[in-house]
């Protein structure tokens, strides 16, 4: 009985490490795509012109940073057996999802008449990216809530919640290196972590967790659909469609 105990003391100080581990390099490459644009603005030398910041942008990187705080609180508050503070935190928490979801569509929109693209990309065309990103994040955190009781399916879900994270401060990475980033690359390395969360599974389990398989199944084909329709006329006309009933003029 105490050699049992003490096997699955091990393997949840595993699984504590490897999603602590994960949060911190989510986090880590997140903060310095954003660093010359956002939070070392004016210090950092930025290796592509800038727009200028608008009180909407300015807002939308709080919410967001104090988003990855939060979600690095919860996980090390779940790693070290704090589940009453981490449920607490949780609740508290809700607004904020609310109000990030509600603040990148805005800024989203509001970005294509601030022509913000990337390079070659017509603003029209780049919202695909927003927009189909915030309804899969919303999704998840909805799908992790639900299954709350449950922390197999509640920390996976959040865990792929946050890999929909990535893709706008990788994207921003190599620019710093002078290199343009195709989808491939913004789209790709964030399902790396999707992968390395698959061989954890196996590792820990001996199997791939069911909720892990459909959260990447979900992430993969909205990217999928994403590249079908980023250059389509269909989609052209349905974001300009989108962007003038949000009030800006094309």
């Amino acid at each position: 009985m105490a050699t049992l105990a003490a096997a699955q003391a091990r393997g949840r100080a595993f699984e504590h490490i490897f999603f602590s581990g994960a949060a911190v390099a989510m986090i880590m490459l997140i903060v310095a795509g954003f660093l010359p644009s956002y939070y070392l603005r004016g210090v950092m030398p930025a290796a592509v012109p800038m727009l200028p910041m608008t009180p909407l942008v300015h807002l939308h990187g709080l919410v967001f940073s104090l988003w990855l705080l939060l979600y690095l609180a919860q996980t090390l508050l779940a790693g070290s057996g704090r589940i009453d503070l981490h449920r607490r935190l949780g609740l508290a928490g809700l607004p904020l999802v609310v109000a990030m979801a509600a603040i990148a569509l805005t800024t989203a929109v509001n970005g294509v008449g601030r022509h913000s693209a990337p390079p070659g990309i017509p603003p029209l065309n780049w919202l695909v990216v927003p927009l189909f990103d915030v309804p899969v994040f919303a999704g998840l955190i909805g799908a992790a809530l639900w299954q709350r009781r449950r922390p197999i399916a509640h920390k996976r879900l959040m865990y792929a919640a946050m890999t929909g994270m990535l893709g706008p401060g990788l994207g921003r990475l190599p620019a710093q290196f002078g290199i343009e980033a195709g989808p491939a690359f913004f789209f790709g390395l964030p399902d790396l972590f999707m992968v390395a969360l698959m061989l954890w599974d196996r590792k820990s389990s001996g199997r791939i967790q069911p909720v892990t398989l459909w959260a990447t199944g979900l992430i993969v084909a909205s990217q999928l659909i994403r590249m079908m329709l980023i250059g389509s006329a269909e989609w052209y006309y349905f974001a300009g469609a989108v962007f003038r009933l949000a009030g800006w003029a094309i």
